[in-house]
């Protein structure tokens, strides 16, 4: 027989043998029962996560596309019982393909890809800080682990031990994670859905790549970031490295998020979103008590947002923030409002927790008018507005507002009251006075009779010394005025925009002895500097500005005033003192016309005031 007869037939016997083998590869592979590993699959992975796992079953394939093939359908992983009752996690499928290669003859499980098909998760935080995710493969005693391997002995005591298992590449599509943060009342409840993840090159001792998308708040995938992990099995730890991730505001549907936040349902909203942000974390450690390090920078530039509530919008938004593992440090906000500039600074701290801040902000030249949507209001404010302030607090809850404290000044140049002459309507108010603005229009001056038909006020620049307390903003000791008065008291600010304001307004000298000379009733409400002296309360809420006159007092100032004058006169002409002997001051007291008020009053005066003081307590 020739050499090449004989090499044919070792060739055709070779590819016989191949053929055969493969066939008998698949024969194996479509006969083995990979769920008599199940008992000791379960088992191993309950003590390893230390919670309840399940599986409906797997199946060993083979196909061109994808090699030997491994199939997980319907797996679950419990959920913590001291969090809630169900499932942490739910996977429609998992699809791994194995190197049998490996495994026969190395006795290794090599899988060059693991698919994940839909999973979903849950991470839940309680109001003590603590998550479910903490106790996910903690460690428990040996007693216990004993407990658990023994309760299933018998179910995998003629099972053979695992292989190793090693893992190239992971891809999970279509996921869903279910955030529930409980320290918030109503619970905050955020969904990340269509998650897709993407590792390769996974290693137990070097880094490696990962991608991940989602979508939030949004129709479309609008979360991307980038990064790599590195696992320390000793401490059950893995670390993220050179993390990068950027979003478009403009991508998120602002109506979504009282869905997450239901506390935001009667909260200040914005209508309108812009912006990039960017998040770069150098380093982050997470293991089985949390969160251990973090290291990171967030920033948001070319930043706009647009507010029902105001007049224009916010833009030129820029910021820069710092994260650490306890500490969130805003380093600088700039933003442009109202036709100024708005600068702030802050930190939190604990944010995971105690969620302590404090910020410090500085607004220069923010027009009010721009500012404050003013729309149909009856009065509307002008001006040039300036605010250094400083804050702290706890919680970002609407509720937690309470607890707001601060301190600063708000200036006001070019300050005006369009719509409405605050002298003329306080003046209005005085209704014991018959008559009172008749008189006024008739026996007043011109130039005074004209500042009463004037229709705006034009204030002098104020300077306000705030404070917040239980997140209400007080000026203890306001003043307001304007060429022709002035206003002295307490101011109380709201969030919500309603203000009252309590006090002394007084009609500077010039135009209260114009006033009294018209109006003579007017004479008894000047003070001791010859002012006339109203006692006044504004209120506004839902831009009505109300101006109250306590007309209690103006009315028992007027009678107390007439009466003592008549009983002057009726006990001087008794005692036969003549009336061009004497002359009576606004307030009634009876004065020699070369002594003092308080050195010279009569005998007569003296009785008066002390029995009109006894009736009406003055």
């Amino acid at each position: 027989m020739s050499k090449l007869k004989i090499f044919k037939n070792v060739l055709i016997s070779f590819f016989v043998l191949v053929f055969l083998l493969i066939i008998a590869l698949f024969i194996f592979v479509k006969t083995f029962d990979v769920n008599r590993f199940k008992p000791r699959i379960l088992s191993e992975a309950k003590v390893a996560l230390n919670r309840d796992v399940d599986f409906e079953n797997a199946v060993l394939d083979i196909s061109l596309a994808n090699g030997f093939v491994l199939k997980v359908n319907e797996l679950s992983i419990g959920e913590d019982p001291a969090f809630q009752k169900g499932d942490f996690l739910n996977v429609r499928g998992v699809l791994l393909s194995v190197d049998v290669l490996k495994y026969l003859f190395k006795k290794k499980f090599l899988i060059p890809r693991i698919f994940v098909d839909t999973p979903t998760v849950t991470i839940i935080r309680r109001k003590d800080g603590s998550l479910n995710v903490n106790s996910l493969g903690s460690k428990v005693s040996q007693d216990e682990k004993k407990e658990a391997q023994e309760e299933e002995k018998k179910a995998v005591s003629a099972t053979p031990a695992l292989p190793p298992l090693l893992i190239s590449s992971f891809v999970l599509s279509r996921g869903q994670v279910t955030y529930l943060d409980r320290s918030f009342e109503p619970e905050l409840k955020l969904v990340i859905s269509d998650v897709s993840v993407k590792v390769d090159n996974i290693s137990l001792t070097e880094p490696f790549p990962f991608v991940a998308e989602g979508v939030v708040l949004s129709t479309k995938k609008n979360i991307k970031i980038k990064g790599k992990v590195s696992l320390d099995m000793k401490t059950d730890t893995a670390t993220v490295t050179e993390l990068k991730g950027a979003t478009d505001l403009s991508e998120f549907l602002l109506e979504k998020i009282p869905e997450v936040f239901p506390n935001a349902k009667n909260a200040t909203m914005p209508t309108q979103l812009k912006g990039l942000a960017d998040v770069k974390i150098e380093k982050m450690t997470v293991g089985p008590g949390g969160l251990s390090e973090l290291m990171g920078d967030v920033s948001l530039k070319d930043g706009f947002a647009e507010f029902k509530e105001l007049a224009s919008p916010i833009k030129d938004v820029r910021l820069d923030i710092k994260m650490t593992q306890s500490e969130i440090v805003l380093e600088d906000a700039l933003l442009g409002l109202a036709g100024g500039t708005v600068n702030a600074a802050g930190i939190i701290k604990d944010y995971l927790k105690e969620q302590n801040f404090t910020v410090s902000i500085n607004a220069e030249n923010l027009k009010a008018q721009e500012l404050l949507k003013q729309g149909e209001a009856p009065v509307k404010v002008e001006g040039d507005i300036s605010v250094g302030m400083k804050l702290a607090g706890q919680g970002f809850d609407p509720k937690a507002l309470s607890s707001l404290t601060g301190e600063g000044t708000i200036s006001v140049k070019k300050a005006k009251l369009k719509n409405i002459n605050v002298l003329k309507t306080v003046l209005d108010k005085i209704s014991v006075i018959p008559g009172l603005s008749e008189k006024m229009e008739t026996n007043l001056p011109t130039k005074y009779r004209e500042k009463l038909t004037e229709t705006d006020t034009a204030l002098s620049d104020i300077e306000l010394p705030v404070t917040i307390k239980q997140g209400v903003m007080v000026v203890p000791e306001a003043v307001l005025g304007s060429s022709e008065f002035l206003f002295k008291g307490s101011v109380e600010v709201g969030f919500d925009g309603a203000f009252s304001c309590e006090g002394s307004f007084l009609i500077f000298e010039e135009f209260s002895s114009a006033f009294v000379a018209g109006v003579p009733e007017l004479k008894y409400l000047l003070n001791e500097n010859r002012e006339i002296y109203i006692p006044l309360k504004i209120l506004k809420s839902a831009g009505e500005m109300k101006f109250i006159v306590d007309a209690e007092y103006i009315g028992k100032k007027l009678v107390v005033n007439q009466v003592k004058t008549q009983l002057i006169r009726v006990i001087d002409k008794a005692i036969g003192v003549k009336e061009t002997d004497t002359q009576t001051s606004a307030q009634g007291s009876r004065v020699l016309p070369t002594q003092t008020n308080e050195e010279n009053k009569s005998g007569a005066a003296e009785i008066v005031e002390s029995l009109l003081g006894t009736i009406f307590k003055k």
